[in-house]
């Protein structure tokens, strides 16, 4: 299979995902098409010289990242100042916190996962997820107890065929988790 070929059959499955994250950084149509054309060519020639190597969506987004600080600075050299930073390039553990709870959507189904997160991450009680999701706090602790057996138990395993999450519902939940703003997970 030629490179070109075997390069779009890696990428084609995360470009939406590399669109949404380009749009994120950029807050513009327009830079996040440019953005996302830079990133998919400078993968493209790391592709091309290694070819051995695969081209993950992680990569992709990393590149993403990269182009966009590259680009900012540019802008910042041309114009003389270098002491802000634009609110994207913040976004410093987007793609991490973003990998982790795609894995986790793959294992949980949504609830699990909700509940999980404010549990875990936000440090929410027992009664105070009952009262958010309406049921008892017996119901949410076996919920959790089994959430978190069954991440122990598919720490090394591939993710099962059937994803706990939307898209949707993993940005949303990467939004709630770097804003830290538990209110942003509708349950």
């Amino acid at each position: 299979m030629q490179t070109a070929s075997r390069f779009e059959a890696l990428v084609s499955p995360h470009l939406q995902d590399l669109r949404g994250y380009c749009h994120s950084l950029a807050k513009s149509k327009w830079d996040a098409e440019d953005l996302m054309q830079e990133a998919l060519l400078k993968s493209f020639v790391y592709f091309k010289n290694n070819d051995r190597y695969e081209i993950t969506k992680m990569f992709l987004l990393r590149a993403a990242k990269l182009s966009w600080i590259d680009r900012y600075r540019k802008t910042q050299v041309r114009s003389g100042r270098m002491e802000s930073r634009p609110e994207a390039a913040f976004d410093a553990d987007y793609i991490e916190i973003r990998g982790i709870i795609e894995w986790m959507a793959e294992r949980l189904t949504p609830q699990q996962m909700e509940i999980w997160l404010l549990a875990e991450y936000f440090g929410y009680s027992m009664a105070e997820i009952a009262e958010r999701r309406r049921t008892t706090v017996s119901a949410v602790k076996s919920a959790l107890h089994r959430t978190k057996q069954g991440i122990r138990e598919q720490r090394f395993r591939p993710a099962p065929p059937a994803s706990g999450g939307s898209p949707a519902s993993v940005e949303r939940w990467v939004r709630a988790v770097l804003r830290e703003e538990p209110r942003r997970m509708s349950m």
